[in-house]
């Protein structure tokens, strides 16, 4: 038969007035009006190293349950909640990369966006440049043809343009246009025809 050590006599004598001490103080608040859930919170206490908790009763008339957290358990306890708050500042950063992701995406559409939308209007402008060039230089080109039309009136003759060649034939009326071999002979015929 083990007999007691004196440490651990103060120990029960302790916990047999720890619970009786919850008993009475549980029975006063049963007179007081209890929320739905019951009691907010736990007590605890400390002896000798072992953290002693007291579990209220959930239901009136139920007894006080004491529970001992050893050293290694209050370990354990705090290397869990090291672990949910490690967890959810993973959770937050992973959230915020998200979000910055969807951002850049959204800044680089934007400006590809922005970049067709420049290319589209520069190649715009390009087109009506050349269509206004185009415009000036066959402007400038009827100008020239009436100068010389009106130049040949003036001075009596007439401009001849074969169907082949596109080159202009200046033949006074005073002359009688001669034949010479390579000519072309649709133009001396139209030019005998105009004499």
């Amino acid at each position: 038969m083990r007999v007691p050590t004196q440490e651990a006599s103060k120990k029960e004598d302790f916990q047999v007035a720890l619970r009786a001490w919850a008993e009475a103080h549980l029975e006063e608040d049963d007179e007081e009006e209890e929320p739905e859930n019951g009691p907010s919170e736990n007590l605890s206490l400390s002896v000798d190293g072992v953290t002693t908790a007291i579990v209220p009763p959930s239901r009136p008339g139920s007894s006080v349950s004491v529970q001992s957290l050893t050293a290694e358990e209050r370990r354990e306890e705090r290397e869990f909640q090291l672990q949910m708050a490690k967890l959810k500042i993973e959770a937050q950063q992973e959230e915020r990369r998200a979000e910055r992701e969807a951002k850049q995406a959204e800044a680089e559409r934007a400006a590809k966006q922005i970049e067709a939308e420049r290319a589209e209007a520069a190649a715009e402008r390009a087109l009506a440049e050349k269509k206004l060039l185009l415009a000036h230089e066959l402007s400038l080109k009827e100008l020239d043809l009436k100068a010389k039309q009106s130049e040949s009136s003036n001075n009596g003759g007439s401009i001849l343009t074969g169907p082949a060649e596109q080159k202009k034939v200046r033949i006074p009326k005073n002359v009688v246009p001669s034949f010479v071999v390579g000519d072309d002979i649709d133009k001396w015929l139209a030019a005998m025809k105009l004499h």
